[in-house]
């Protein structure tokens, strides 16, 4: 859907109103590296797709009551290799070496300038001999010595005087005046001409480097730490001498992206948006946790996710809790409790039976793999000893002293009781868990629903576009408020501060009774204001209650939110 310059700014109005800042040119936006922010509103979709596709970069500033403000930019392909660009150059600048090397010393350091920096001005030599970047090149062919430190030398012969050519150029001239050289990956001799070599003086032919570096980026993203093939020697191949050797403009093309996406990969100031199908990146200088909105432009609907672990926004629960969480639901972990906590093994042949009748005779069903056995389910003794003497066949008193003075049978019977309440209480957060996850879903369909209403609003009762804005507001702040209410159970799940607990609790009660009541109000049918007779009162009045509800649930779904940030106990 194409957006207009008009609707743009019209978006970007309302989206002050919430509180947020926007900047299209990079230069009016000033970092910061607050580590958390406040919540991130889906209002800013429109304004979001219409600068991408103008190729434009848009920055976020998230004013937070806590942390002050936190800012990214969300950044398409063509704006990341620019990015990539300037942090090569600000190297070149700092560290006073060619661009090859400032960029293979950014992709060692995974683009930490700050640690790059560091380690340089500490022990320059040992990062040099480290990452792969010599300043000096011995050639043990023909005893010459070749170096590299100020740019490539020709050797004329062992002894004389070195000429240096260049600054600090990438690759060096193969000593020696033989006009034949050996070739030790192909072990064929070959014209001086087609022999190269980088400032490590391992000479190549030219078929061979090219076989080399083609067959890496072949390979994938490795390519881009790619290291001279001579034996142990670490010398990183530069852009320069990649580009010369690649065999068509999209094999080296390919090569230049898989630097712009390490570029994301290994940064931690930078973050693919996890959502199938987008390939935007967030940038968020210095890292840290904060939650993200990437426009996905790709996609019908935004995306909100964490910056610090890819997953989606899950305040209030850590990214430690969130991931926890997650994997439980994934696993078969549940599924063992559950048989630990209804089902016992036969006592013969140690199949898990579960108890699917009132009396307490069981039999291990052949049927279904047992063995026959016949026992009790009390005392798991054989069902042949059961009798007057032991309380009747339906009324076993046994267990009760089988249980005094047989250990393991207590034992078991404890682990059981643990893992039932282990399990009904999994069960009871999940529930509401897995509940205001389809709610949220359903608020994602209701807005579709909205958008047609307030359309027909507009055209049968000659209502303004802008008096019906109240409806779209709701419906974001339903499905914001879904998603907290979703992750704050998994929060009180891990919760272990018992003290916190009842206050937590409150507010959790408080947002899900506002959340609740505006969400049934918002997708009440409004076919009766459509029809005629209807008073413009009750239109009015029905935006006033909705209006009221929506302040309040964003109330206390910041109080909430805040409230877990600060401490509970000191809220």
């Amino acid at each position: 859907m194409d957006t207009d310059e008009d609707d743009a700014k019209l978006s970007l109005e309302e989206v002050d109103e919430l509180e947020y800042e926007y900047f299209s040119n990079e230069s009016e936006a000033d970092y910061t590296y607050d580590e958390y922010g406040d919540e991130i509103d889906a209002s800013s979709h429109q304004v979001v797709q219409a600068s991408v596709r103008r190729g434009e970069s848009t920055l976020f500033r998230h004013k937070s009551k806590k942390t002050g403000s936190a800012e990214y930019q969300n950044l398409d392909f063509e704006q990341l290799t620019k990015r990539k660009e300037i942090a090569v150059s600000q190297l070149v600048e700092i560290l006073c070496v060619e661009r090859d090397e400032a960029q293979i010393l950014l992709r060692h350091y995974n683009w930490d300038q700050g640690r790059a920096e560091s380690d340089w001005f500490s022990d320059e030599s040992s990062v040099r001999q480290v990452v792969g970047i010599p300043s000096a090149a011995l050639c043990e062919e023909g005893g010459n010595e070749v170096s590299a430190s100020s740019g490539p030398l020709v050797v004329v012969n062992s002894g004389t005087k070195r000429q240096r050519l260049g600054s600090n150029a990438s690759t060096v001239a193969v000593p020696g005046n033989a006009e034949y050289l050996f070739c030790a990956i192909c072990l064929e001799e070959t014209e001086r001409r087609n022999i190269s070599a980088l400032k490590c003086a391992h000479a190549f032919c030219k078929v061979c480097w090219g076989n080399h570096i083609n067959l890496a980026i072949s390979e994938g993203p490795s390519s881009t730490e790619l290291s001279c093939p001579h034996p142990k020697c670490n010398t990183k191949v530069p852009e320069t001498f990649i580009r010369q050797f690649c065999r068509s403009f999209e094999t080296f093309e390919k090569w230049k992206s898989y630097m712009v996406r390490s570029f994301v990969d290994f940064n931690r100031s930078a973050r693919w948006c996890p959502q199938p199908g987008c390939e935007l990146a967030v940038e968020y200088p210095g890292g840290g946790v904060i939650e993200v909105l990437c426009p996905c432009p790709n996609n019908s609907q935004p995306h909100f996710f964490c910056f610090g672990c890819g997953m989606e926004a899950h305040r209030p629960a850590s990214c430690k809790d969130a991931k926890r969480w997650v994997e439980k639901n994934s696993t078969e972990a549940e599924n063992v409790t559950w048989i630990m906590a209804n089902t016992k093994q036969c006592p013969k042949c140690h199949l898990n039976i579960e108890k699917n009748q009132g009396c307490n005779h069981m039999t291990c069903r052949k049927q279904t793999g047992g063995c026959g056995h016949e026992f009790c389910w009390l005392c798991l003794e054989a069902w042949s000893e059961h009798g007057a003497q032991t309380g009747g066949y339906y009324n076993c008193n046994k267990y009760e002293a089988n249980k005094k003075k047989n250990l393991k049978l207590l034992q078991d019977e404890s682990a059981r009781a643990a893992a039932k309440h282990h399990l009904d209480r999994y069960m009871h957060f999940f529930e509401r868990y897995n509940n205001n996850n389809r709610a949220r879903k359903f608020a994602d369909r209701t807005m579709a629903e909205i958008q047609v209403k307030r359309e027909l609003l507009h055209e049968v009762k000659g209502y303004r576009i802008e008096e019906t804005v109240y409806m779209v507001e709701a419906a974001k702040c339903i499905i914001d408020s879904r998603r907290v209410l979703k992750w704050t159970y998994v929060f009180g799940y891990y919760l272990e501060n018992e003290q916190e607990r009842p206050l937590f609790q409150n507010l959790q009660e408080m947002l899900e009774k506002f959340t609740e009541t505006l969400h049934e109000l918002v997708e009440t049918p409004l076919d009766k204001f459509l029809q005629d007779g209807v008073p413009r009162k009750e239109f009015d009045e029905h935006r006033a209650l909705i209006t009221n509800l929506l302040s309040s649930t964003d109330t206390y779904k910041n109080n909430l939110l805040e409230g877990i940030d600060n401490g509970l106990t000191n809220f």
